[in-house]
């Protein structure tokens, strides 16, 4: 038996079964309370439990559900004379809570009430927490009437929101609340989230001091009971004035970020562009001071005068290799760099390397020697031109910081994992081990002070082992104090299997006709020497309208097309062959590319133009003899089929 309760109203009509139940429940202890209808239940402060007759229930529905809504945890029981489908109905409606049939027992209707009461105890002291939670909120919490949209419960912070009180809030249109001019959206809103069950949106309040609103952010949810009838919708509300403040100060600042980015951009653009015109304009006078030192060396001299001209092949070679490193360095900065895959010879490579340090160490009167082990057969796959420029870096250095005595490179290749492993040993005056790591950081030389006996501006280690990462590879290096350094890298080198080169004495004898389209002057006597030399006929043309003029009217085995010039570029040029040749249906004419540029993406923009290789200015005799060699087998004018090939100085 159940302690005594505040109240259990009796909503019967009158007769033994009312009275029956009236005696039960005051045997059982507790206060009972006879109604004449449903509203007089609204005039009670509040029911523990109410028992309401079937036969009343159905003119009362609206009414008990409406009462049911306002005190949903008010627990009803249903009388009920046999278990009929309208009293089911109502069970599973949620109107009431259980069936009592009659004719019952004391001890039944006892068991049945006792349930219901520590149910609705229960659920009365979940609710106090749930009370409790729901004020303390600090978001804005409101209950709101499925239809009509009317406030049925608000917390403190919601009510804040307003100036007003809860109480105040009571039973007013959730509407009106809403600045007038985003109520169409509201209304919008609303009806989606009838169809979605719940609905993030935002709007705005109005201003509690009744001028100007501020924007909400509401998280809403319609709720329905098991058979879909409505039942509240539960709003929670923020004030999203400060995070809309700061999403617009991180907007602006994002903006702030694009339009410097942009400018970034625009100066890199600018730089590489005027980087791309120094750039052209040291190398083209660079060519016309190496390509006839070459020429010149390979004449009678005397011994003072080949001393001469050693001393000014290697100071413009030195000058070209520092033009370079600045390139480099401004395009490895900005990540433009592009390495290259194709297959090498790794010891015509070495040798390459070798023969081009030689006259250096000579003066120094260095041992410069090559050991090769482990040399494969078949070609390696790796950028030739980064590797030779690594291994030009270190062959300087060592000569460099070596007095006298001997500089060995060794050169392995490592079949598992596949790789390059190249080694500088030089008996060099050795670095200090304090020292070592900071001789790889950009402008920076192991001795820095203004007496130093040595030259250079730090790029050249720093550089080498950003490419050899470049590659995928590591650098490394060992080091005593007058005991000399070994300088080391390791890179990815696939074994690939490639046709044999051709080299340029397997050209076929006889004159070849060259079309030489150049507006420098200098540079157009340069290639004219050069092409002689090897044994060629040169026609000049001093722009791309009069080169594409010369072509239409001759017959030429190779034209040598320089990209830079004012009336009409060697793209356009090479382009305007290629359609001139389909369009004729003359036989292809090789097309190589001459430049002083490497700041673009020259492979593919001459492989689009229709040209065939590739050569940087400045042009040495080995080059272009080696370039002969690959266009035209012995049978003269036939094109090497293959890949388009970058060749750099």
């Amino acid at each position: 038996m159940s302690s005594p309760i505040q109240q259990i109203a009796l909503l019967l009509k009158a007769g033994s079964n009312r009275r029956m139940l009236h005696q039960f429940l005051q045997d059982l202890g507790h206060e009972v309370v006879v109604s004449n209808g449903i509203e007089d239940l609204y005039q009670l402060e509040e029911q523990d439990l109410v028992i309401v007759d079937e036969s009343l229930v159905s003119g009362c529905k609206e009414s008990l559900g409406e009462l049911k809504r306002r005190r949903h945890l008010l627990p009803v029981l249903l009388v009920a004379r046999h278990a009929s489908p309208a009293a089911v109905a109502f069970l599973r409606q949620g109107f009431i809570d259980d069936i009592l049939y009659m004719p019952t027992s004391k001890p039944e209707l006892a068991t049945r009430v006792n349930v219901l009461l520590r149910l609705s105890s229960q659920s009365r002291t979940a609710l106090q927490k749930f009370e409790r939670l729901f004020e303390d909120a600090s978001w804005g919490i409101a209950i709101l009437h499925p239809e009509a949209f009317t406030i049925e419960a608000s917390n403190q912070a919601f009510a804040r929101m307003h100036g007003l009180s809860s109480a105040d809030l009571d039973r007013r249109d959730f509407r009106l609340l809403v600045e007038p001019d985003v109520l169409g959206q509201l209304d919008r809103d609303l009806s989606r989230l009838r169809q979605r069950q719940s609905l993030i949106f935002q709007t705005c309040f109005l201003s509690s001091q009744g001028h100007g609103s501020f924007p909400v952010e509401i998280d809403a949810t319609f709720y329905r009971d098991g058979f879909g009838v409505p039942l509240y919708i539960a709003i929670y509300v923020r004030d999203i004035t400060e995070r809309l403040h700061a999403e617009n100060a991180l907007k602006k600042k994002n903006l702030e970020l694009e339009e410097a980015t942009s400018q970034a951009k625009q100066a890199s653009r600018a730089k590489s562009h005027f980087l791309a015109n120094i750039n052209h304009e040291l190398r083209t006078p660079l060519h016309g001071v190496l390509a006839p030192l070459s020429l010149l060396s390979n004449t009678p001299l005397t011994e003072e005068q080949s001393g001469h001209v050693r001393l000014i092949q290697q100071s413009a070679d030195d000058l070209f290799r520092l033009v370079g490193d600045i390139l480099d360095f401004t395009t490895l900065g900005s990540g433009e760099l592009e390495l290259e895959r194709v297959p090498v010879c790794l010891p015509v490579l070495a040798e390459l390397v070798l023969e081009g340090m030689q006259s250096q160490a000579k003066i120094k009167g260095l041992s410069l020697t090559l050991s090769l082990n482990n040399p494969p057969s078949e070609e390696l796959l790796f950028d030739p031109v980064r590797i030779r420029q690594v291994l030009q870096h270190l062959l300087s250095n060592a000569i460099k910081f070596t007095q006298s005595g001997s500089i060995e490179v060794a050169l392995d290749f490592l079949s598992r994992p596949q790789c390059l492993r190249c080694e500088v040993r030089d008996s060099g005056i050795g670095i200090d081990p304090q020292k070592q790591e900071a001789i790889f950081e950009f402008f920076t030389q192991a001795d820095a002070s203004t007496t130093r006996p040595f030259d250079g501006v730090g790029l050249g280690l720093s550089l080498s082992i950003q490419l050899v990462r470049l590659m995928g590879g590591t650098l490394g290096m060992r080091s005593q104090l007058g005991r000399g350094s070994t300088f080391f890298f390791e890179i990815p080198a696939e074994v690939v299997t490639s046709p044999a080169p051709v080299d340029g004495e397997e050209l076929a004898t006889g004159t070849l006709s060259v079309l030489v389209v150049e507006d420098n002057p200098v540079n157009q006597q340069v290639m004219r020497l050069l092409l002689t030399e090897l044994g060629h006929s040169a026609v000049i043309a001093s722009g791309g309208q009069e080169g594409m003029s010369r072509f239409e009217r001759e017959t030429f085995d190779l034209v040598l097309m320089d990209l830079q010039m004012p009336d009409m570029s060697g793209f356009e040029a090479a382009r305007l062959v290629r359609e001139w040749e389909q369009s004729t249906g003359r036989s292809r004419t090789p097309i190589v590319a001459i430049t002083a540029g490497v700041l673009f993406n020259g492979k593919e923009e001459c492989s689009q133009a229709g040209m065939d290789k590739y050569l940087t200015k400045p042009v040495s005799l080995h080059q272009l003899r080696k370039l002969m060699g690959e266009l035209f087998f012995a049978s003269k004018g036939r094109i090497l089929p293959g890949r388009f090939n970058l060749e750099n100085a």
